[in-house]
């Protein structure tokens, strides 16, 4: 019986690289349709690289919503939009941990805390675990 190990790894590469691509999209459609901007018709899906190259940076922007000026106190509109896009972050990324998503999105946990807590009270995600290792599922 010939052997079928290169088949399942180009095929679980394949895998990798449409989650990839999907989540990519998912989450550019979400923080377009939080910060006003109008929703893609037709999604805009790319041709496949022939190898595997550095992952897409997020676009310019497109993060406005968890910027943190310095010494700047955030109103309650602006908690609740980063609250909105750490929310459609963990929907797009279940049982993941905040260090995760600070990662993804770029920019520093403590600037998630306050939005990641109004979630928590809104029951708006489920926890499991403790400290550094609690990971967040949207409901």
């Amino acid at each position: 019986m010939p052997s079928t190990k290169p088949v399942d790894s180009l095929l679980a590469e394949l895998r990798e690289t449409l989650k990839e691509e999907l989540r990519a999209e998912v989450r550019a459609e979400l923080i377009r349709e939080l910060q006003g901007g109008k929703p893609l018709s037709k999604p805009a899906l790319s041709k496949a690289p022939a190898k595997p190259g550095p992952k897409p940076k997020a676009a310019p922007g497109s993060n406005a919503a968890l910027k943190v000026k310095k010494g700047v106190r955030r109103t309650e509109e602006d908690v609740a939009a980063a609250a909105d896009v750490l929310f459609a972050w963990f929907r797009v990324n279940p049982g993941s941990r905040i260090e995760q998503a600070s990662k993804a999105l770029g920019v520093p946990v403590k600037d998630l805390q306050l939005p990641l807590s109004k979630l928590k009270e809104g029951k708006r995600v489920k926890s499991a675990g403790k400290l550094r290792g609690t990971t967040y599922t949207a409901k």
